[in-house]
């Protein structure tokens, strides 16, 4: 019977591709000409989607970089924060060339949602080690 458990050099490969397709995926869909938002405001539907949108990134690049088994290191999550902030500041200001609007309110939401997901996943991952 085969073993059903994954090696550590599969579980890397898979958090690395699950990660591109979804940066990838997040990148189409914040790019697509046209798309409504919903009503403006700092607590809108709009925002929300931003905020958990980039609380998962956050999270999947923070399991990218921790070492199997690992914490995460205080340095690297704000590393990882302030580069998903660089990331949603490029994906604002391009969003203009599709028709779309830039909103310092979503960049802020995204840092946020970036913060969280990446302050979970160092959570978790101190309390699974105990």
């Amino acid at each position: 019977m085969p073993d059903s458990t994954i090696t550590a050099g599969r579980y890397d490969r898979l958090s690395l591709v699950l990660l591109a397709l979804y940066a990838a995926l997040l990148f189409t869909g914040t790019h697509l000409p046209g798309v409504p938002t919903a009503a403006v405001g700092l607590f809108s539907h709009d925002k929300l989607v931003h905020f958990g949108a980039y609380a998962v990134l956050g999270c999947l690049v923070a399991v990218c970089v921790t070492p199997r088994g690992g914490r995460l290191a205080l340095v690297s999550g704000i590393l990882i924060v302030l580069g998903i902030a660089v990331v949603g500041a490029i994906d604002e200001l391009t969003q203009p060339y599709v028709g779309r609007s830039c909103d310092e309110r979503d960049w802020l939401a995204d840092v946020v949602g970036a913060a969280v997901g990446v302050g979970a996943y160092g959570w978790w991952s101190r309390w699974r080690r105990g």
